[in-house]
């Protein structure tokens, strides 16, 4: 197999520019190819010179594999995937809420003339797609940023979970949250007054309801079985073992979630 990308390297081997050399050793060109190499048995060798090989058959991520795009909506260890995914979530609930509220709120006449002006009036010029992007954009923005901001202050609350294990989710949550309800409002206000009620809605409001809607908010979540779906050739040992790694997730989700989890409290000694 002849190899496109070569390296020309006269002094490497001074025998090599000989043609009788080159001949006897069963060399047929000058240039010297830069071969595909293989660093280990977990790389495959590829005919793309200098790459270097490509790893073989394996990921060193899931989503790195296509198949896998399915399910990329289940993804949370890759922090830019889920950060993507947050804000993209953000976005679409600002638009939606941000438009609701662009409809019913009160407006003056001149920043709707200036809307329909940027919008214009001629048919099939895409004026609805501008209408939509000057009305929609600065709601998802916000809505993107708001939501960004929570998974990035909750992520680096909880990114040494070797040190976590006693300080339940809802207290980062409330962190999190009363942050940016505190900023938001200062920032819109800029009295000192905007502030302490930013800072008191969220902690005794926002946190609370969304935290309820995040844990408990889930339509018929009692009633709803689970959806678990097993091969046919899986074996009575696998079942077993799956089985015993949810209930491993699921005592460890009631430990982060309930204060004190796992803690001896009924001593009278202590009543």
């Amino acid at each position: 197999m002849v190899f496109e990308n070569t390296v020309k390297l006269h002094v490497t081997d001074p025998a090599y520019q000989n043609e009788t050399w080159r001949a006897r050793h069963h060399f047929k060109e000058e240039h010297q190819h830069d071969p595909p190499q293989r660093r280990n048995r977990d790389f495959k060798p590829v005919n793309y010179g200098s790459f270097r090989g490509i790893l073989n058959y394996k990921r060193a991520e899931p989503f790195e594999s296509l198949k896998n795009l399915k399910d990329l909506k289940n993804e949370h260890a890759h922090h830019p995937t889920k950060w993507a995914k947050c804000f993209l979530f953000g976005a679409m609930a600002g638009a939606t809420f941000g438009y609701a509220w662009f409809v019913i709120r009160p407006f003056q006449s001149f920043p709707i003339r200036k809307l329909l002006q940027a919008t214009g009036d001629r048919p099939w010029s895409g004026r609805y797609l501008r209408w939509a992007k000057n009305v929609v954009t600065p709601y998802a923005m916000i809505g993107g940023s708001v939501a960004l901001t929570y998974q990035l202050v909750f992520d680096y609350l909880r990114h040494h979970e070797e040190s976590n294990n006693d300080r339940p989710l809802y207290f980062d949550h409330l962190k999190a949250t009363t942050l940016i309800t505190t900023v938001g409002a200062g920032i819109y206000g800029g009295l000192p007054r905007y502030w302490f009620t930013g800072f008191f809605v969220g902690s005794m409001l926002f946190a609370p309801m969304i935290w309820w809607l995040r844990v408990h908010g889930k339509f018929n979540a009692q009633n709803r079985p689970a959806n678990i779906f097993y091969d046919n050739n899986v074996t009575k040992e696998e079942v077993e073992r799956i089985r015993h790694l949810d209930e491993i997730e699921s005592l460890g989700s009631a430990m982060l979630a309930a204060p004190g989890y796992g803690y001896f409290s009924g001593d009278p000694k202590h009543v």
